[in-house]
């Protein structure tokens, strides 16, 4: 309501500025330019009052270089068909319509609409230099690139009345700040390259946010979804300012490189299962949350091209739980100190996990000798020999040793065993090397590593996640290693 009312109070402003100082003149359709006296060519401030149509836009475009306010709140538009030549089709202007390019490049830097305007054609505003402008509540579409360009336009409302709207619509509007629409559908590049818009509210009603919609719009940290909104474009918020992003259920088709290149964007939480376009999360560096990789309850899932490739802050603990697929460079440069790869892991794309230098451990247990298939230079840039690949501990490692591209790392069984009763079924540990290992899916209270006689070797109290254990000087081949969570105590036995 606050927001309407800026902008109401803003057309009130306008209206009452804009009489005192203009030129006034009644006009019919194709009369304005008999009317132009040394005095109506100079001058900065026009009203307008009677009747218009495509010519007399003409004449404000083209034969008032001065003019800088404009008052058509009383004009109703005429419908204008010019004379067409012999073999060409021809022009018709609607009743009602801004005609397409009407006032491009104007530089208006006021502007009062028709009160009974119908629509505003392609263009017709763009390259303007208003701060507002009050869409009256009569129009009911909105051409591509109507504003494209305004840089100095600060806010906007589309009215419920405007059904549709063009692509490109306030592209490259680059003071922009405060922005609500009521539409159905936000086309593609609605918003591009807006880089002070901080401010949107989209109606219940939305079902499509179209491509680029967002693209560039560095100063949007924030942004609430609607509960029925359908889709979300290619790239649609791509190299934005966002922090987070909540997408509804009912959302069932996300577009290629939709959040790519968001540097800010920390946290992507998916209520459903949409299909997925390559490079949604396309190097995002701050990502560290998706919930949709750890659901184990959800429907199995595909990673496309490109998905996380470049979220060096995405740590994946149990991000491939409920996978069964990684597409070409999936992971590419990601930071991930531990891999665990899920029982149901059947490929792995071309470069899938390419650039990944800081892997220690993969573990690949769950799979059993069911090895994945691999595309070419899977684990291209990697020090194979140097990261363990842990498999089932009641398993023989032939088949991954064997395994093209596979073979490379250092191959062990896992040696954990959990005890029957162990409350913490994802407390993990394990040796690689001589560093033990513990990670667990709540904060780890205490690890106590002791000999097979119940000595206590070595205790830590690292209150996080993981903890990581020199045992560097223990010659014991057995250790027993007792973990203490939040949740509970598990104990393994490992062979070192």
């Amino acid at each position: 309501m606050q927001f309407i009312q800026s902008i109401f109070l803003s057309s009130i402003a306008l209206t009452a500025a804009l009489p005192a100082a203009a030129l006034s003149l009644e006009v019919t359709p194709g009369s304005l330019h008999d009317l132009l006296t040394d005095e109506v060519k100079q001058t900065s401030s026009l009203t307008l009052t009677g009747s218009i149509d495509k010519r007399d836009f003409d004449v404000l475009s083209d034969e008032l270089p001065a003019l800088r306010e404009l008052d058509l709140s009383a004009v109703t538009i005429a419908g204008y068909e010019p004379y067409a030549l012999s073999g060409m089709m021809k022009a018709q202007f609607e009743a009602g319509a801004l005609p397409p390019g009407a006032l491009l490049g104007k530089g208006l830097t006021a502007l009062l609409l028709p009160a009974n305007l119908k629509s505003i054609e392609q263009a017709a505003l763009a390259g303007n230099d208003f701060v507002s402008i009050s869409i009256p509540e009569s129009v009911t579409s909105i051409g591509a690139d109507a504003f494209y360009g305004c840089k100095k336009l600060t806010a906007i409302l589309i009215p419920a009345s405007v059904s549709s709207f063009g692509e490109r619509t306030f592209s490259n509007c680059d003071a922009l700040a405060k922005a609500q629409i009521e539409t159905s559908e936000l086309p593609a590049g609605t918003f591009t390259g807006c880089t002070s818009l901080t401010e949107v509210t989209l109606p219940a009603t939305l079902t499509t946010i179209g491509a680029d919609a967002f693209a560039g719009c560095t100063s949007l940290t924030s942004i609430t979804i609607p509960s029925g909104l359908k889709s979300v474009g290619e790239k649609a918020f791509v190299a934005s300012g966002l922090e987070s992003i909540s997408l509804p259920g009912s959302v069932s088709a996300v577009g290629d490189y939709a959040f790519a290149l968001c540097p800010q964007l920390a946290s992507a939480k998916f209520s459903g299962h949409p299909e997925m376009g390559d490079g949604i999360f396309f190097y995002d560096p701050a990502l560290t949350e998706v919930n949709f990789v750890t659901n184990r309850s959800g429907a199995p899932i595909e990673f496309p091209d490109y998905l996380f490739a470049g979220t060096s802050g995405l740590t994946l603990p149990d991000g491939l739980n409920n996978v069964l697929s990684l597409g070409r460079y999936a992971l590419k440069d990601n930071a991930a100190r531990e891999l665990n790869l899920g029982s149901i892991l059947a490929y792995l794309g071309d470069g899938a996990l390419e650039g990944m230098t800081t892997l220690e451990t993969i573990h690949a247990d769950e799979l059993g000798t069911n090895v994945p298939e691999l595309g070419k230079d899977v684990f291209a840039g990697i020090d194979q020999a140097n990261v363990a690949l842990i498999t089932a501990h009641d398993q023989p490692t032939d088949a991954w040793e064997n395994a093209d591209q596979w073979k490379e790392f250092d191959i062990s069984p896992a040696t954990g065993i959990y005890t029957p009763d162990a409350p913490q079924a994802d407390v993990r540990a394990w040796f690689a090397g001589s560093d033990l290992h513990v990670r667990a899916g709540v904060e780890i209270e205490q690890v106590q590593v002791c000999d097979p006689a119940g000595a206590v070797l070595a205790t830590l109290s690292p209150a996080d996640f993981e903890a990581t254990i020199d045992m560097t000087g223990f010659s014991a081949r057995i250790y027993i290693v007792i973990v203490h969570t939040q949740g509970g105590t598990s104990t393994f036995k490992l062979t070192r």
